[in-house]
């Protein structure tokens, strides 16, 4: 979200393809069985909107280092989520329908229009510049939730587009009170230039948001975004993010905005008895890694909006009533979190 607000995330509420003979990584035929393919109402936004050199798609090595703070770290980062969840248990979300935004693919035949500030809000000259000649549908449904996030993909253009708090006026227009557009986007790195963009990171949204399909697949290829409740205040932040809203008000040992994290190479994620959404994402944090792209309310990930569908995809792939419960073991005993306690910080600017 842009540097000035926080934005609120989960408080309202992969393994790569199993080598080349095809084989399902074990319990990838579970997870792929539980739904059909999710239907959007447009064509999907590829997997990979930016340069295959970006960081998002960079598969880590067996072997990383560690922030000399990893420990402490993770340790305060589950303190942080226990805060924020049940007496003792802490708090992981996906958010499937608020704060996070629908992935949606633009035609030449929608309608062209110069985003502008939002009533109470202003823009950044360049965030301004930066959405004029939008192509938005007719019948974009921003995200739920206070932040009414929405990302565009235009492919005739090459233009990639992420929007927070975007509304549509009585006259067809839209405004907004933050976001921007990468151009030519499949040769970009999948950084926002400062100040442009709608995570507090800069980074956006179509790198590390949770697909649908991927979900019904049982694998992620790239790194995945994480919200945090607590980081360290701006403006310290790791690359590749390029700004931070961070904010650590307990003196806690907190990551920064940008810093990433891994569960170990070695670790069995099939013995975790985890839920297959859990395992999924699990899996993607041990091959690809976890990035800090927001501040939030909650532990929390992002999946594509159930808005960018013919109909809720989620009941079918999370198999339980929400993205919490299927990170947090559903409360029948059967499946355990989403394992924080084991996860491993990456240091400051790994990668750059």
């Amino acid at each position: 979200m842009p540097p000035r607000a926080a934005l609120v995330v989960g408080l309202a509420t992969a393994a790569l393809l199993a080598a080349c003979s095809g084989t399902p990584t074990p319990g990838e035929s579970e997870t792929a069985s539980a739904a059909a393919s999710p239907t959007a109402r447009r064509p999907p936004v590829p997997d990979q909107v930016f340069a295959p050199s970006s960081f998002w798609y960079s598969r880590l090595p067996a072997s990383t280092p560690t922030d000399p703070r990893s420990t402490a770290i993770v340790r305060d980062l589950r303190a942080a989520a226990v805060e924020h969840g049940r007496p003792g248990l802490p708090n992981v979300t996906l958010n499937t329908h608020d704060y996070t935004p629908p992935l949606v693919t633009t035609t030449p035949s929608d309608p062209v229009h110069d985003v502008r500030a939002a009533p109470g809000c202003r823009l950044h000259p360049r965030v301004a510049e930066s959405l004029r000649g939008l192509r938005i549908p007719d019948d974009l449904r921003p995200a739920g939730g206070s932040d009414h996030e929405a990302a565009l993909h235009d492919p005739a253009t090459d233009r990639y587009t992420d929007l927070w708090r975007l509304t549509r006026g009585a006259d067809g227009s839209w405004t907004a009170c933050g976001g921007g557009s990468i151009q030519a986007a499949s040769r970009s790195d999948g950084v926002f230039p400062f100040p442009i963009g709608t995570t507090a990171t800069g980074l956006p949204f179509a790198g590390g948001i949770i697909r649908a399909d991927e979900l019904r697949r049982g694998r992620i290829d790239h790194v995945v975004g994480v919200a945090v409740p607590y980081a360290a205040a701006a403006p310290a932040h790791s690359w590749p993010a390029v700004r931070s809203d961070g904010r650590n008000p307990r003196g806690q040992v907190v990551l920064r905005q940008g810093q990433r994290l891994r569960l170990p190479a070695d670790l069995d994620v099939d013995s975790l008895g985890l839920t297959p959404t859990a395992r999924t994402i699990a899996r993607a944090a041990q091959e690809y890694g976890l990035i800090v792209w927001d501040t939030s309310g909650a532990v929390s990930f992002r999946a594509e909006n159930a808005s960018a569908f013919s109909g809720d995809p989620y009941p079918g792939l999370l198999r339980v009533g929400s993205g919490w419960e299927a990170l947090n073991g559903s409360g029948d005993g059967r499946h355990q979190p989403f394992p924080l306690d084991r996860l491993e910080v990456l240091p400051v600017d790994y990668g750059r």
